[in-house]
């Protein structure tokens, strides 16, 4: 029920019932847009510089890849402080640079913070290239990492290159981490590092090199496998994706985005069934972690959130 006062302020009484004053209505502008391909981000367009943008029910229709994009778009064209609306579970593998989840029973709501993320004008170059960890973070150490040794190859070298992977400053992580290989060839976690460093800049095949090397060295890690899979979707072959995220399942039955992302294959090949047992691990194993706890690549969310998250997708 709309109370008498706001009525009074901002309806005119009319034979059906209540109309928004004429000064309400011409505020209104309808435009038709593709969010795909066009460039709304642009200042002279009428979406440009928005407080609050609703887009329930549309993601869903989308592949995750074609997802990152218009989230990209859409977050430049907020203005900082406000706010995105999606249906629930919609972004739930979306790294949403700097929009702050928070969740309803009914909805997800996503506030701009410019301290959370990136600056805008790097958000475009970031649809570009695989997002395969969080740059705010420190480059995940492998389970079984091996020792650094020769000259020029000690851990003040690895520590180096992952401050400046963090910083983004991936020419120089990368020329940093091929020093690494000169001395130590057969470092696992150099290569790892190196081929999650060239995805980034979308040098795949350079990546997937490096991470095969990985796994020739240690194929019993599960770290090089997950980021095979992650590259394997961004080019679009999900059937390596899905190969390398049951390798990752068997090495680490512990990892949760490896259940959330065979999840999503399982329901896109119409196999509720998996989907769901897959999705309901996950669930099981997030339950067991602390409720404030942060899960790569999921870090915007907390466990309790993520929680929510997967409740929604398996109702």
């Amino acid at each position: 029920m709309v109370s008498e006062d706001i009525k009074k302020q901002w309806f005119r009484k009319a034979k059906e019932g209540w109309r928004l004053n004429k000064d309400i209505i011409e505020m209104v502008k309808f435009e038709s847009v593709d969010l795909i391909n066009d460039d709304y981000t642009d200042y002279k367009s009428l979406l440009h510089d928005m407080d609050i943008i609703l887009c329930r029910n549309v993601f869903i229709y989308f592949i995750p890849e074609v997802v990152s994009r218009v989230i990209l778009k859409l977050n430049e064209t907020l203005n900082d402080g406000g706010y995105l609306m999606t249906g629930h579970a919609e972004l739930p593998q979306q790294a949403i640079a700097n929009l702050r989840p928070k969740v309803f029973p009914e909805s997800v709501v996503y506030k701009k913070s410019s301290e959370l993320g990136v600056r805008s004008e790097e958000l475009k170059s970031r649809s570009q290239r695989l997002e395969v960890r969080s740059q705010k973070l420190e480059a995940k150490i492998p389970q079984t990492p091996s020792p650094l040794v020769g000259e020029g190859g000690g851990e003040g070298d690895i520590s180096e290159a992952k401050e400046l992977y963090n910083k983004g400053n991936y020419t120089l992580t990368i020329e940093k981490l091929g020093h690494i290989l000169l001395t130590n060839p057969e470092h696992f976690e150099t290569h790892c590092l190196i081929g999650q460093t060239y995805a980034n800049i979308g040098e795949y095949e350079k990546a997937e090199a490096h991470l095969k090397k990985a796994i020739e060295i240690d194929k019993f890690n599960a770290e090089p496998y997950y980021l095979l899979a992650q590259i394997s979707r961004e080019n679009g072959r999900l059937e390596d994706e899905e190969e390398m995220l049951k390798k990752v399942i068997y090495l680490n039955p512990s990892h949760i985005p490896a259940y959330l992302e065979m999840g999503i294959i399982y329901e896109g090949k119409g196999d509720r069934d998996r989907a769901f047992k897959m999705r309901n691990t996950a669930l099981n194993l997030l339950k067991s972690l602390p409720s404030d706890a942060r899960i790569e690549p999921y870090t915007e969310l907390t466990a309790e959130e993520l929680i929510r998250h997967v409740q929604e997708m398996i109702k």
